[in-house]
């Protein structure tokens, strides 16, 4: 619920009655060590974060997850005892719990520049966690295709009644750096930043899966989209008129939103397609939301499925989507944040420029990076494993060269 120093109180009381109670820490609590180690993590308490992670694995040493989480987080060198640790851990371990000791390691040995055997690691890791999930890339190609079908009985850009709060929804690829465009608008003093919010996803997949539904969907519909979508966002109770969704995956629902919201505002980020893919596929998802990462190729397929959706939206909405490029935006800060706000209709606040001054809660894998201020050449960190890669590089230039 966003509710986050609610949570850390109740975490921390959690913990002081059965220490009371026990004596002494018992690996009974590492569920709630390792949450208040999150929240620390998503309040930027990076270093309370990383005491809570270490706790909670002295107590119990092969908790793969703590182990994934403080190497997210900490700075390495050649030799680090937790490294040790987990190398050690890593030759026993089996499962889901390696697999996330696989996605640990392979970020410290990246943090230590030892490219091939953080893909080693990374490779393993992905085809453990790739077993795990009965995933078809054809399931999203249809659900693509029955997107692109959908149409609506009147599609209007002003009806129903004016909303007390008015969204901007920011969507792209998972890993494209929509994460710093809503930390951007959140530094506003008008914006509250909403993270990644479930709303649409629960109120419109279910119509989508259902083969009796029609391709097209009726005003009364749409209304119950806009008033269900509402009710969430003020349910966060916040003074802010102005809320950001930045869920990525939204991308897939633009049309619906344009019907619901034609006072919103979609910001469209975008980054080079090798760096968003290599970042999706050296990433640990810890839900099945997205069950494509775990393969090269099927990233890269599910890559051209956005492409090729985010094509129809603009052939139809062209003039109502900003588009955003991570590395534009990365060179040239000011000029895109001024652009960004004329767009979303915020008067210009400095705040927005030292965004990683902003005190709030990020829930993200993008945490850190947030908290720092605007610096370029992410963009290229792929390129340190270009020798290894070269499955995912031919098949997204296959699928980009067929989008154009």
């Amino acid at each position: 619920q966003g509710r986050f120093e609610e949570a850390k109180a109740l975490l921390v009381d959690i913990l002081e009655v059965r220490k009371r109670a026990i004596g002494e820490e018992h690996p009974d609590s590492l569920g709630s060590m390792n949450n208040l180690a999150n929240v620390y993590k998503d309040l930027g308490e990076f270093d309370k974060a990383a005491t809570g992670y270490e706790k909670a694995i002295s107590l119990a040493p092969d908790f793969a997850q703590a182990h994934r989480n403080l190497a997210a987080i900490r700075e390495y060198e050649a030799g680090d005892p937790h490294l040790t640790q987990m190398e050690n851990l890593w030759q026993r371990s089996s499962g889901s719990g390696r697999a996330e000791l696989g996605f640990a390691l392979a970020t410290v040995e990246e943090k230590l520049g030892n490219f091939d055997k953080s893909f080693a690691c990374l490779e393993e890791a992905n085809k453990l966690r790739r077993a795990e999930l009965g995933y078809r890339i054809e399931d999203d190609a249809a659900l693509f295709a029955r997107i692109r079908a959908c149409e609506f009985e009147r599609l209007p850009r002003n009806s129903g009644e004016p909303a007390g709060i008015r969204p901007i929804f920011i969507v792209g690829m998972m890993r494209s750096g929509t994460s710093l465009v809503e930390q951007i608008l959140a530094s506003h003093g008008s914006v509250y930043g909403g993270g990644e919010l479930e709303t649409l996803n629960r109120l419109i997949m279910p119509k989508l899966l259902d083969p009796a539904h029609p391709d097209r969907f009726s005003e009364d519909e749409i209304a119950a989209l806009r008033s269900g979508y509402l009710e969430d966002l003020n349910s966060l109770d916040v003074r802010e008129t102005v809320i950001t969704d930045k869920m990525p995956l939204n991308f897939r629902w633009l049309g619906f939103i344009l019907a619901a919201f034609p006072e919103a505002r979609i910001v469209h980020v975008s980054r080079d397609p090798r760096a968003t893919c290599w970042s999706i596929f050296k990433h640990f998802f810890a839900d099945e939301g997205n069950p494509y990462a775990w393969d090269m190729r099927e990233v890269a397929a599910y890559y051209g499925l956005y492409l090729e959706l985010m094509a129809h939206w603009r052939h139809r909405f062209a003039d109502r989507i900003h588009e955003l490029s991570y590395e534009v935006l990365t060179h040239n800060q000011e000029r895109e944040t001024r652009s960004l706000l004329e767009y979303c209709d915020l008067e210009w606040d400095p705040a927005c420029l030292e965004f990683h001054k902003t005190k709030r809660a990020v829930t993200t894998s993008s945490a850190a990076q947030v908290r720092k201020a605007m610096y370029t050449g992410s963009s290229e960190a792929w390129r340190h494993f270009e020798p290894y890669i070269s499955t995912l590089l031919e098949a997204l230039d296959a699928r980009t060269s067929a989008t154009d």
